[in-house]
């Protein structure tokens, strides 16, 4: 039940990666919470008190929710109203809270400098970049002109 006339990229951001490596990372919390954090936060710098462990369980069960309400919410509608909402929602409260993150976390630890970067820095703040711009994208309507068109030609002739 998903909306004709959806781009290939919005497919494949919003129904395939975007579920997947979310609801991976979240496992990942859940399983193994050192490894993760040590993705932003280099073991050099600090390490996880497993005392602590609540709040990568919560984040766990964040980012798995991400990525089941996503992937299934979309798949589940064809109103494009709901796949715009919510790409704006996910826009605001959770690429853009991550992208915050990523800074402060870089500016605590003073790594700021692009050069003090790691591939697990450059990784996150790219792939977390490029689905923030596709959903801006997304929710700006661009590719969607001939789903518009479509739907008003398919109301007319109705």
């Amino acid at each position: 039940m998903i909306p004709k006339n959806i781009p290939l990229l919005y497919h494949l951001v919003f129904l395939g990666w975007e579920p997947l490596s979310a609801i991976g990372g979240g496992l990942q919390l859940l399983t193994n919470p050192a490894d993760f954090v040590n993705n932003f936060v280099p073991r050099t710098l600090t390490t996880l008190d497993p005392l602590q462990n609540i709040l990568t369980n919560e984040l766990g069960a964040a980012y798995i929710s991400v990525g089941a309400i996503q992937g299934l919410l979309l798949t589940n509608t064809e109103d494009l109203r709901i796949w715009r909402l919510l790409n704006i929602c996910l826009l605001v409260g959770w690429d853009g809270v991550l992208m915050y993150s990523y800074w402060r976390s870089l500016s605590v630890q003073n790594r700021l400098d692009w050069a003090t970067w790691r591939p697990s820095d450059w990784a996150a703040i790219l792939i977390t970049g490029f689905v923030g711009a596709t959903r801006l994208a997304f929710a700006a309507g661009v590719g969607l002109t001939r789903a518009k068109a479509h739907a008003k030609r398919s109301s007319k002739a109705d």
